[in-house]
């Protein structure tokens, strides 16, 4: 489930009753077809169901900021969310287990097109369909449609285009049910969050011994191969740094670092001119033993492996992309004993315009037995706004599946965390590192810069080998 929480003013109308819809009228239509209401009705449409709070919503499609996801929650008919394709996901996040008795959805150009989707229900994992629907094709108000009742905290609705081409457009999704558990309401003016809330971990805590530092000017010794330069742990340590190497990371007077990148041609696989897809970083790579070198890495099977990093985007020029946070895998042996090329960057947190958005690998890339990127089987989720604020990502694997949580007290997002991908059971047996900092998704001129402050960065490795 992939999940990004919203602000209070964002999440919907709190627990409508529907009678108020009850006494305007006396029957509406489900699935193209009229039904009456009645206070004593067994149907769906049982003036008892009330409107289900929304707490969280996600597209599987990343859209543009003009067709955001969120609009699909925020009851307001003039903005919409957009994603072409068949097979597009939005899940929902009820807050809590419900018993969800039907849909109300808002088709953008409805009065012109009838919409073909699918909801699923979470069930122990696994998301089984519950109905297939059309809209009406007729109209742009909200239109109801019944599913078979459901107990459950998280929603799928799976769009399939419409009756004219492949696009998706909603303007508003409600859902309407039973409410059987209920989060506190929030005191007026805060924001209701259900994860870890902020970290205990001091300003400026590394463990040095873990990591390694890259930064974009030429390594020393090795200036003929274009390569990013290495910093290693007892310099890091001692701040045994250069004047150059501090225009790239330096130490901060409250304990955090500032890390600091624009594109100069070094990078960790050589030199490369501008406009050549190829990106400049300050980035820590980890060493999970403290072993200095870099086969010093992780699988991700039975164990549990999580990183916490606390950073704020100061500033992010050009395309405004800047990864922040990475697991990302190796070559090498896997663990059935065959022998990997390639080493994907398997998940990769963004920082995009004010907002974190997660990439992570599926099997849908795998090309010749090797994870890659492969056009369109790129997971893209929005996670949450944070701005120019300080924010927490946590990731972690364990079993082999992995899951990413998300804290920005500024923006109160709090998301707790969220399973998105079982890796092992898909078949992934890469060795695995973590990274964090400045990676600057950006290489069409040498002035636009990224500057990144990292306050802490801590893993934890349970009963790996």
């Amino acid at each position: 489930m992939k999940t990004n929480f919203l602000k209070l003013d964002q999440v919907g109308t709190w627990l409508k009753l529907s009678a108020v819809a009850a006494l305007l009228a006396t029957s509406c239509t489900v699935d193209n077809e009229s039904v009456e209401l009645s206070g004593g009705s067994n149907s769906a449409l049982s003036s008892k169901s009330l409107e289900i709070p929304v707490y969280g919503i996600v597209s599987d499609t990343e859209e543009n900021k003009d067709s955001s996801v969120d609009f699909a929650i925020d009851d307001d008919a003039d903005s919409k969310w957009l994603a072409y394709g068949d097979d597009v996901n939005i899940d929902l996040d009820l807050g809590n287990y419900q018993n969800v008795d039907y849909l109300k959805i808002s088709f953008y150009e409805g009065d012109d097109k009838s919409f073909e989707f699918e909801v699923y229900s979470l069930v122990d994992g696994e998301y089984v369909k519950i109905g297939s629907k059309n809209s009406l094709g007729t109209n742009t108000e909200l239109e109801t449609f019944d599913v078979t009742n459901s107990e459950t905290r998280y929603l799928r609705i799976k769009f399939e285009g419409n009756d004219v081409d492949l696009s998706n457009g909603v303007n508003d999704i409600e859902v309407w049910g039973t409410v059987l558990n209920e989060y506190p309401l929030p005191e007026e003016g805060t924001i209701p969050t259900h994860g870890f809330g902020p970290s205990s971990v001091e300003v400026g805590t590394i463990t040095w011994k873990n990591w390694y530092l890259s930064i974009p000017i030429a390594r020393t010794g090795d200036s003929d191969s274009g390569k990013a330069a290495s910093i290693y742990y007892s310099d890091l340590e001692s701040g045994n740094l250069g004047a150059e190497e501090r225009k790239y990371f330096d130490y901060n007077d409250d304990g955090s670092y500032d890390m600091h990148t624009k594109f100069t041609g070094y990078t960790t696989s050589g030199y490369y001119e501008a406009f050549e897809s190829k990106y400049c970083r300050t980035e820590l790579r980890e060493y999970w033993q403290g072993n200095q070198t870099t086969s010093d890495n992780w699988y991700m099977d039975d164990a549990t492996h999580e990183l916490e990093t606390k950073l704020s985007v100061e500033k992010c020029e050009g395309e405004g992309k800047v990864y922040v946070a990475q697991i990302h895998g190796t070559k090498g042996t896997s663990l059935s004993g065959g022998t990997l090329t390639g080493g994907p960057a398997t998940i990769k947190v963004q920082w995009y315009d004010n907002d974190i958005k997660l990439e992570y690998y599926t099997a849908d890339g795998i090309v010749d037995g090797e994870w890659t990127s492969a056009s369109g089987t790129v997971a893209k989720v929005t996670v949450g706004e944070v701005g120019n604020n300080e924010f927490i990502v946590r990731l972690k694997t364990e079993g082999g599946k992995f899951y990413m949580a998300l804290y920005c007290e500024a923006t109160g997002v709090d998301t707790g965390y969220v399973e998105y991908y079982d890796y092992l059971a898909n078949g992934y047996e890469y060795q695995n590192y973590f990274k964090t900092g400045n990676y600057f998704r950006h290489d069409e001129d040498y002035t636009s810069v990224s500057e990144v402050t990292l306050y802490s960065a801590i893993t934890n490795h349970t009963n790996a080998e």
